[in-house]
């Protein structure tokens, strides 16, 4: 069982190659590792990508490390619909695992999706969002240097919103959150207590807006990303493989 504070290490931030000399990276957003069905992805908000190619967009094998992981495939899902277009807010890369460094990757910082115990949560349930909000992190362009600094802030659940597939939350009121730039793509792991010193979590979403003033904010329930991956994603990567 993953503990509360081994979950923070599935989440990487998203890193961007400009192609630009001198000005080789950019960094906005959040990711995170899961396997499931045996598989490898690294999932994302699709909106913290913007107008970069798939080729362009760069996460590390470990927060502070400037080696990136190598991928299969990227999938982007769109909609023909114009308001509600929250569940598909989703990007997924398929790790390429026979071209990882075996030295430089750590399977014990992917969330496994594949050995999670689900349990209903109520409105109320504690949360946990591990994330790369972008006043902390940036890139020192003179010293070639990407400066790498995760947050983990908590909120309660208040269940499901009136928009397609996605869930709400409120912050803590020790959350002091300027700005929640940088944090779209985050995990947010729900937290059920068994015993005084045991807690059962489980990946609940992926937080994909929020505002300071109300401290309150919409993420996008991890049922979607569970049905996307072993639907439409694997189901590609299935038809890709069995092309001549």
């Amino acid at each position: 069982m993953k503990t509360i504070a081994d979950l923070c290490h599935a989440a990487r931030p998203v890193c961007f190659d400009n192609k630009v000399e001198d000005y080789d990276y950019s960094l906005q957003g959040t990711a995170f590792l899961v396997r499931f069905h045996g598989e490898l992805f690294a999932v994302t908000a699709e909106h913290v990508l913007k107008n970069y190619r798939p080729d362009r967009v760069l996460i590390p094998y470990e927060v502070g490390s400037e080696h990136f992981l190598p991928f299969d495939d990227a999938f982007r899902f769109h909609t023909q619909e114009t308001e509600d277009t929250d569940h598909c807010d989703l990007a997924v890369f398929s790790v390429a695992e026979r071209k990882l460094d075996k030295a430089l990757f750590d399977e014990g910082k992917v969330y496994n999706l594949d050995a999670e115990r689900r349990f209903p949560v109520p409105d109320g349930m504690k949360l946990v969002i591990h994330g790369f909000p972008d006043p902390i992190n940036e890139v020192d362009y003179d010293a070639r240097h990407l400066a790498m600094r995760r947050l983990s802030i908590t909120a309660n659940a208040r269940g499901l919103s009136r928009f397609l597939g996605m869930k709400e939350l409120d912050f803590d009121t020790d959350a002091k959150m300027s700005t929640f730039s940088g944090m779209s793509g985050s995990p947010v792991f729900a937290i059920c207590p068994i015993n005084p010193q045991q807690s059962a979590t489980m990946l609940d979403g992926m937080l994909l807006r929020a505002t300071p003033e109300s401290r309150h904010g919409f993420y996008l329930d991890a049922t979607v990303i569970r049905n996307v991956i072993a639907g439409d994603v694997r189901e590609t990567r299935k038809t890709k493989r069995e092309a001549p």
